[in-house]
This record gives C-alpha cells, sequence and structure tokens, in this order.
C-alpha cells in the first residue's frame, strides 16, 4: 500500500520538471516542522524550564490530553472526553468536557463545571 503522503507524479515549475521524490521529501519537511511547531513535548511528565505557551501532550490521560504552560500552571482547556471521577486536572476557563458517565456537556467557568443544557439524551 502507498504512502498517503506520497505524490507518485512529475511536476514542472516554470518549464522545469521536478521529480515526485524531490516533492516528496519536501512535503516531508514541511509536515515535520508542522508537527514541531504543534507540540513541545510528548510524555507524563511536563517538560522541564517551561516557558509561557508551550504545548505539553500528557499521555497520563487517554487520549492525551494537550496541556498549555499558561501563568506558571500547566492547563488545558478542551474539549475532552472524560467521566466525573477522570477528568483531568487545571482545566483552563472555557474547557470543555463531555462527561460520558453523566451524557452531558460541561464548560468550565473557572470554579466549576456548569451544565452547558447539552445532553446525550436521543433527538
Amino acid at each position: 500500500m502507498a504512502d498517503r503522503f506520497t505524490i507518485p507524479t512529475t511536476f514542472t515549475y516554470e518549464q522545469n520538471p521536478i521529480p515526485s521524490e524531490d516533492v516528496n521529501a519536501n512535503f516531508q519537511y514541511v509536515i515535520d516542522a508542522l508537527m514541531e511547531l504543534a507540540v513541545d513535548a510528548i510524555g507524563t511528565v511536563p517538560p522541564d524550564e517551561p516557558v509561557a505557551g508551550m504545548i505539553w501532550m500528557d499521555t497520563n490521560y487517554a487520549p492525551p490530553l494537550r496541556r498549555i504552560y499558561y501563568d506558571s500552571t500547566w492547563v488545558w482547556n478542551g474539549p475532552y472526553f472524560a467521566t466525573v471521577a477522570t477528568v483531568p486536572t487545571n482545566p483552563n476557563t472555557g474547557a470543555i468536557c463531555l462527561f460520558t458517565d453523566l451524557d452531558t456537556v460541561k464548560v468550565y467557568d473557572g470554579a466549576s463545571w456548569v451544565t452547558t443544557g447539552v445532553d446525550g439524551g436521543t433527538p
């Protein structure tokens, strides 16, 4: 099966053919660069010496939780699927969580989880 990022053709730019291998190699550089911009660290512990705005994918949760270093704390702003017992710590104001055990979507208002009026009932 072909790689989904492989472009199996030759391109032309200003009358010059460009082999697909060159296009694919450059495309991979772009993908790698975007991944580096998207996440600064992945793992069960946050990176050492964080700076404001740094992003950490916290793999203590399944699926992993995206956390942002803000105001000297690792916070998350959802959305996330969890139960009351497994909701991640340090939500940011405005974080969204679908509580699967309650069939309810809640928003964190900075102090507590507030029900949005959206539930998992039948339409």
